[in-house]
């Protein structure tokens, strides 16, 4: 680590650094950082004519007191992100503070502050967002003096040891690791971490959970008397088994999407278009469905989340008998293992479902390969009766 790292960073207000005035005149104010030899130059968005800036102030400017005031806060601030990460015991250099300021992170961020500063302004989707808000408030949870600068190797075991004495399952202690593998990635590329504390960390892969409904439970639900929004939500949730779709998918259908018995639709989470043929597809019990709702609107707006709808359809199951856990991912997984049993390649079950590879299908969606096997073998020795003569095999 250089002599110049260790050194407090210098802050002072510069008015057109550049030496240079834009077409109409104008130059801006910026926050000088130098570092021994080293500067850099942090804008505060403000821009001023030459006659408007003198003695490090904003001078002949209708509001010139309250901006004068204004660029010194904002200098001010960007010093607190130095001071903050000294008092942590973390020197910063140049490029960490320019990254700090940029992302809006500093460096001594709580996962919480780094999530809302990096993971809310980017293009990820609102259940992926929702997934990192759900990450911080565990972590918090755990130890609330954690920042995402002094999480390391040693913190990362601490903290998989606690889940798993909380008895969470294998997957979900999976899940959340790989969330921050992912959320300490980020905090690398903005030099807030220095060294990857995941380095020797083994997470491993996600172990995919056989379930699905039987044809006998999804009778049941299909059968089951309800009204009111409870019957909407078992039409959605049987319109999910029909067509494969994910939550996200079946709540934002639209009439557009919907033509001459086949669904085209482009997916919310991978951005991959579909077309699901729902009028042959299990007899066109999801086209019924449909028809049976005009708009589609009046189906798929039943509900306003995701958790919502999983408890209601899980109430309904308890009700009529049905032991599992009951939920609108499970439509899809039941769809996916139906097809397959009936005979669908996995190939096209991909292309329903909008899979890129047919592994992600195979691995994670398409179960009951032990069901299939004991039917086949029953229909097979049923078929050929036992011979007391050995050379018959022959």
């Amino acid at each position: 680590m250089t002599a110049s790292r260790h050194q407090k960073i210098r802050y002072r207000l510069c008015y057109n650094y550049g030496n240079k005035l834009n077409a109409d005149g104008r130059s801006p104010v910026a926050v000088e950082a130098r570092q021994g030899a080293k500067r850099i130059y942090l804008s505060t968005q403000v821009m001023l004519y030459p006659d408007q800036w003198s003695n490090g102030q904003v001078v002949n400017h209708p509001n010139a007191a309250k901006l004068t005031v204004w660029l010194a806060r904002q200098m001010h601030q960007i010093e607190e992100i130095e001071l903050d990460s000294l008092l942590h015991g973390k020197p910063m250099a140049l490029s960490q503070l320019k990254q700090a300021v940029r992302s809006g992170a500093k460096p001594s961020a709580s996962v919480e502050e780094f999530v809302n500063a990096v993971i809310e302004p980017s293009n990820r989707s609102r259940q992926t967002k929702d997934a990192y808000r759900t990450l911080s408030r565990e972590t918090e949870k755990f130890d609330r003096r954690i920042r995402m600068n002094t999480i390391d190797h040693d913190w990362i075991e601490r903290w998989r040891s606690a889940m798993l004495q909380q008895g969470l399952s294998e997957n979900t202690i999976k899940g959340r690791l790989k969330m921050l593998h992912c959320l300490t990635q980020e905090a690398i590329k903005r030099d807030i971490i220095v060294q990857d504390p995941f380095k020797w960390i083994v997470i491993g892969n996600m172990t995919p959970k056989q379930e699905f409904l039987s044809r006998g439970e999804l009778r049941k639900i299909e059968r089951a008397r309800l009204t009111g929004k409870e019957a909407k939500v078992r039409d959605l949730f049987l319109l999910g088994v029909y067509t494969g779709l994910r939550w996200s998918d079946l709540t934002s259908l639209d009439e557009a999407e919907i033509s001459g018995g086949i669904i085209r639709k482009r997916m919310y989470k991978t951005k991959r278009d579909v077309t699901i043929p729902i009028k042959t597809l299990f007899w066109g019990k999801g086209q019924e469905i449909i028809d049976s709702y005009q708009p589609i609107t009046r189906l798929c707006k039943c509900v306003k989340c995701n958790s919502t709808g999983n408890r209601i359809i899980q109430s309904i199951a308890e009700r009529i008998g049905i032991k599992k856990r009951v939920h609108f991912h499970l439509a899809r997984k039941t769809c996916s293992t139906m097809l397959n049993s009936l005979g669908l390649g996995t190939g096209d079950i991909a292309m329903i479902l909008g899979h890129s590879k047919m592994e992600t299908t195979q691995k994670y969606y398409i179960f009951g390969k032990e069901e299939s096997l004991i039917k086949s073998t029953k229909k097979l020795f049923r078929q050929q009766k036992e011979s007391p003569d050995e050379e018959s095999f022959g």
